[in-house]
């Protein structure tokens, strides 16, 4: 191996066992969010008790409180966990947050190995695997708060990485593993339209897209025939109005009071917001879809715009989301903008996590004046970015003035 080579390399294991630590620190020396995490032990139980496939309702049994909204890939993980801890000195709430850490671990080298791919130069690469092992939002997803974030996004970076190697069945397996994804979390299931204005052909298209939804959907079919109404309810949360996206732009009393410890009262403005989200995320997002396929929008970018757009219009947007659009962003190149988002969302991140640990919550003059106005921030960033990724990819589209081909035109004669 050249010198440069053993370099970076360390370099790089330097920078996942520092994230490394720096998770383990926060998953050891804190409680976390103790409701996610509960619900980890709570799910773990209901899969124990005999009747696993009866966990959806198990799950959504006390509403509004849902303890599990997600697909069930994750659930063999949970049965496993849960039957650790049983026999050991460790709690779940320690090795669910473990599981977490390793994943960020493999994200950050998977990222690196993508940058590579795509740029060749070591020091971006680096820089990329450092702005995800060190960067704070994840560091918050998985070393404190314990959620599948950064989980959920792992095997799209994989997919992106698959699919810009150019190999023959691509389209399967980037398929397969944006269809792990979007079992994991559903918003991952956008990732598969940014796979298909690069594709090679129309069967490598079909391949992507049904591979895709097979993965999700053979997970939820015992679950779906043994338990149907419970699969509904799930399915059907929409997330707590409030804490960002539109639904703290119309009604930002809502911000102050989950974080105040106060009651919470929506608006009927808000509720019919939230009626809408499907149909606002699905016109932003097939929009966006339309701008990449006439643009042929390299994958990575793709995939970046159609999670902004899930972003920009989804009601509800919860500081752990901004992992997503950080680790897209990473993977897209754009490591000034990730690195500038997760230094912005330190503030609120922070917050957010204090508002749990205080009792009664935080001020609510803090909550006004300063999550509020910095969570509206990121919406309007979230937006312009949008709009001009778009607007940049729809440029160069469009054919340059004079380049056109000119019909050739037999001369008389010949």
């Amino acid at each position: 191996m050249r010198a440069q080579g053993r370099h970076t390399l360390r370099v790089l294991v330097g920078l996942i066992a520092l994230g490394t630590a720096i998770r383990l620190a926060f998953a050891f020396g804190t409680n976390g969010d103790r409701f996610d995490l509960q619900s980890f032990d709570l799910v773990g139980g209901f899969l124990h008790d005999g009747h696993p496939l009866d966990v959806y309702s198990q799950a959504t049994a006390d509403p509004p409180l849902v303890r599990w909204p997600y697909p069930p890939v994750f659930f063999p993980v949970i049965y496993l966990v849960r039957g650790i801890a049983e026999n050991s000195p460790l709690a779940i709430d320690d090795l669910i947050r473990v599981v977490f850490i390793a994943v960020d671990a493999l994200l950050a080298w998977l990222v690196f190995k993508l940058l590579l791919l795509r740029d060749g130069s070591d020091r971006r690469a680096l820089t990329g695997a450092a702005l995800v092992a060190l960067g704070p939002s994840l560091i918050a997803v998985s070393g404190y708060h314990g959620q599948l974030d950064t989980l959920a996004w792992l095997p799209v970076v994989a997919a992106l990485y698959v699919w810009e190697g150019g190999g023959s069945r691509r389209g399967l397996y980037a398929g397969l593993l944006v269809g792990l994804a979007a079992g994991l979390k559903t918003v991952p299931i956008v990732a598969v339209l940014a796979l298909l204005p690069t594709a090679r052909s129309r069967r490598e298209q079909l391949t992507a897209m049904v591979a895709a939804a097979a993965v999700p959907l053979a997970f939820f079919l015992p679950f779906v025939l043994a338990d149907a109404s419970g699969v509904a309810d799930a399915v059907d949360y929409r997330g707590l109005p409030g804490f960002g996206g539109l639904s703290l732009l119309v009604q930002p009393d809502l911000a102050v009071a989950w974080l105040s410890h106060t009651q919470p009262t929506s608006t009927a403005l808000t509720d019919r917001l939230q009626d809408l989200n499907v149909v606002f995320v699905a016109v932003s997002v097939l929009a966006t879809a339309a701008v990449c396929w006439r643009a042929k929008t390299p994958a990575p970018r793709a995939a970046l715009m159609l999670v902004l757009a899930v972003a920009v219009a989804g009601v509800n947007f919860n500081v752990t989301y901004a992992a997503w659009i950080a680790i897209l962003l990473i993977a897209a190149g754009l490591l000034r903008e990730a690195l500038l988002l997760q230094a912005w969302m330190l503030v609120p991140t922070v917050l957010a996590k204090l508002s749990r640990e205080i009792d009664g919550g935080l001020p609510e003059w803090l909550v006004r004046w300063v999550y509020v106005p910095m969570m509206i921030a990121v919406l309007l960033a979230f937006t312009i970015g949008w709009v001009r990724l778009g607007l940049a990819e729809l440029s160069r589209a469009r054919p340059a003035r004079g380049s056109a081909e000119v019909p050739i035109v037999p001369s008389r004669g010949s």
